[in-house]
């Protein structure tokens, strides 16, 4: 929960409000019902906890992180985002509540850096990404060579135009076809 810290007083949060954030979050206990027998009293190491009303704002805050530290990887230019238009700002990622879509080079470096990133963020933070539940989606005009090597340095599996997230094409193009 450093990491929750760390981003309340860089923000600018009154010390003394920080303080009771983080009273609120680290002296928490639990216990569990095993067989009907309730467990002897542990503390969580790490996470915040969902069913507290704050928790979707001390998440967005722990969040921006990772999105100041891709911001700064686009500024140095090791990954580049997508424009829109050619005057339009660079996008590199969108946030759906816990979900995330990266906008990178389809190119085993920007993947590279990628990962780390998000390794760096689960060590820091707590939160793990589930591989298992991640994908990686290409333009149509990406080789496969390039998709396999991409998806494999991701550890994630890649999905074609077909595929869904949201209920919405996981490509976007200009055709007026509905899928």
């Amino acid at each position: 929960m450093e990491i929750l810290e760390a981003v309340l007083m860089k923000m600018g949060f009154d010390g003394s409000w920080v303080e009771r954030v983080m009273e609120c979050v680290t002296t928490v206990n639990y216990e569990v019902l095993v067989n009907g027998t309730v467990s002897t009293t542990f503390t969580p190491e790490r996470g915040l906890r969902q069913e507290d009303s704050i928790s979707p704002y001390l998440f967005i805050l722990c969040a921006e992180v990772l999105s100041s530290l891709l911001r700064r990887e686009v500024e140095n230019n090791t990954i580049h985002g997508i424009r829109i238009a050619p005057t339009a700002p660079v996008i590199f990622h969108l946030l759906f509540a816990d979900d995330r879509i990266f906008f990178v080079k389809a190119n085993e470096m920007e993947a590279g850096r990628v990962k780390a990133l998000l390794y760096a963020y689960e060590k820091a933070s707590g939160q793990v990404v589930n591989y298992d539940k991640t994908i990686v989606s290409f333009s149509k005009g990406t080789r496969e060579v390039r998709r396999n090597r991409v998806a494999e340095v991701l550890g994630v599996r890649a999905v074609g135009v077909q595929e869904k997230y949201l209920g919405l094409p996981t490509v976007v193009g200009h055709s007026r076809q509905v899928v």
